[in-house]
């Protein structure tokens, strides 16, 4: 299965993503900016095994069978609305980024950075 990582709204996902279906190759699109305010990203490990699952109310994916991962510029993640406290907010959103960050490390899948700190190494 292909992820693609986006905003919901990327107009390139809408274009590209039915013609990836077409040609019969498993995708599906997750804005993990969406986390932990509107979706949520559960990680379990049991005998040796783990199991990645994102769920975005419409969907669950197990990211165990993903194999290539298009990561086009997906948001931030994004503490609920009913966190108001800034010191809070903050702290929800380092945690949520820390948490998918181990998420990342652990998918195998080509394609995909090993943290955020990759884009901001220079360019050689």
């Amino acid at each position: 299965m292909i992820l693609i990582l986006s905003d919901r709204r990327d107009t390139t996902v809408r274009r590209v993503l039915p013609k990836i279906e077409r040609l019969g190759v498993p995708v599906t699109s997750w804005d993990s900016g969406e986390f932990p305010a509107r979706s949520r990203v559960t990680a379990a490990f049991a005998d040796g095994s783990r199991r990645l699952t994102p769920d975005t109310g419409a969907q669950v994916v197990d990211l165990t069978t993903v194999t290539a991962v298009w990561n086009l510029r997906p948001n931030r993640s994004v503490a609920a609305a009913n966190v108001s406290d800034p010191t809070h907010r903050a702290h929800v959103e380092w945690q949520s980024r820390f948490h998918l960050d181990g998420v990342w490390e652990l998918v195998r899948a080509r394609g995909l950075p090993v943290s955020d700190a990759i884009a901001a190494w220079p360019a050689a």
